[in-house]
């Protein structure tokens, strides 16, 4: 897992507050910085008149799309945030599903991921708390 996910969804609650007219830590050079990187402050929400199927069959298409991209499903550093975190779901919610719990991820649709070679023990981390970073040294991760 990245250890910058928590710095930038925390980016992106402070860029909402913001834009509800909140008082935001985050500054206008912090926000030009991120900008000129391409960063994504407010990530495409799924459309909600898309059907569930419609919904799995884009994320099918995108992991389908990264493997052609990259032969596998490992997380590259350089990697958009929105495949790489689809890939870290795939993976959480299939051990979710491993231990009893229901959700999402049907047999149908493990079935399917396994027909595209989606490895869900990849990549298996030890879990751990990255250490405090200044905001320099995670928008340097960024990059």
């Amino acid at each position: 897992m990245r250890p910058y996910r928590n710095w930038v969804i925390r980016i992106r609650k402070e860029y909402q507050k913001l834009q509800s007219g909140k008082e935001s830590n985050i500054t206008t050079i912090q926000m030009k910085k991120l900008s000129d990187i391409g960063f994504d402050f407010n990530p495409k929400k799924i459309s909600r008149s898309k059907s569930n199927k419609e919904i799995w069959e884009s994320r099918l298409q995108a992991l389908k799309d990264y493997k052609a991209r990259f032969g596998d499903f490992t997380l590259h550093k350089k990697e958009a945030l929105t495949t790489s975190m689809l890939i870290l779901k795939m993976r959480t919610e299939y051990k979710m599903r491993q231990r009893g719990v229901r959700n999402g991820l049907t047999d149908e649709r493990i079935a399917q991921l396994e027909g595209i070679g989606f490895d869900f023990q990849r990549g298996k981390t030890p879990a751990f708390r990255d250490e405090p970073r200044s905001w320099e040294e995670r928008f340097q991760q960024l990059l």
